[in-house]
């Protein structure tokens, strides 16, 4: 958790993410310390029930999982 809170509140991206050249966004800019940790616990819900918060991503338009809906984040490509 506090990992990927302090890389996508500093960096907005893990150093996984960066290698696909993808960035975690809120309005814009980086997602806050608080954000980056609610979207952490966020995605224990995408996984619970056979992954149905990622599968959500193929039916939404903005290709969004159910974490970044939670948490008003959305993954960009750099």
């Amino acid at each position: 958790m506090t990992y990927e809170a302090y890389f996508l509140s500093k960096e907005g991206a893990t150093p996984g993410k960066k290698i696909f050249h993808l960035k975690v966004q809120y309005n814009g800019q980086n997602p806050s310390i608080g954000r980056s940790i609610g979207r952490h616990f966020a995605r224990s819900l995408s996984s619970f029930i056979c992954c149905i918060g990622y599968i959500i991503a193929f039916f939404n338009p903005e290709h969004m999982a159910l974490h970044d809906i939670i948490c008003d984040t959305i993954v960009v490509k750099e």
